[in-house]
Parts: structure tokens; sequence; C-alpha cells
């Protein structure tokens, strides 16, 4: 059985490893963070669960060209990493972020 000293080196490791994968998919995002929180936001006042398109980019890309944000970079992120822009998803990605807020400051 690992004594105390071993346990608190695991927790520590298990710490650093959850820091660098916060810190790695923050990188990868294709705007800030800030700008994700006001982007998720900006779909939850618009979108409708009874919209023709829905789920689609269709507020991604007016919140995008509003902001002047590459939108092609973002809508291939997303599509890259399997995101469809729903209320549910907002929501859920919205809980992420604010998880990561507690962790790495707002840059």
């Amino acid at each position: 059985m690992p004594n105390r000293n071993e346990k608190n080196k695991r927790k520590e490791l298990v710490r650093q490893w959850s820091l660098e994968q916060n810190e790695k998919f923050l990188n990868s995002l294709p705007m800030p963070k800030v700008k994700f929180l006001e982007l998720f936001d900006y779909i939850d006042e618009n979108i409708t669960l009874d919209e023709d398109d829905f789920p689609s980019f269709r507020w991604t890309e007016k919140f995008l060209t509003a902001n002047s944000i590459d939108r092609l970079l973002m809508i291939n992120w997303c599509i890259q990493n399997g995101v469809v822009v729903t209320v549910k998803f907002s929501g859920i990605l919205k809980i992420l972020f604010n998880k990561l807020n507690s962790q790495i400051p707002i840059s």
C-alpha cells in the first residue's frame, strides 16, 4: 500500500497533468477564451429550438463577422473538434469554460 508521501506525489502529478491539458486546450482555441464566452451568450440570446436550420453555424457566423474573427478558422476548428453549436452544447461549454476560469486566468 502506498504511503502518504507517494499518494501526495501522485495527486500532484495528476494536478499538473490536468493543468497542462487545460493549457493545451486553451492554446488550441482559434480565438481568445473571453470571445468564446461572449459567443455562448450571443448564441443563447438568439438561437431557438424550432429554427429551420437548427443546429447550424448561422449565429456563430454572425457573431464572428460582427467581431471581425476569422470565420473559416473558427468553423474549421469546430468541425475538427466535433463541435455542433446548439443550445445544449453552448451550456456544456460554458460549464467547461467556467471550470477553467477557476484554474486559469482569462487572457
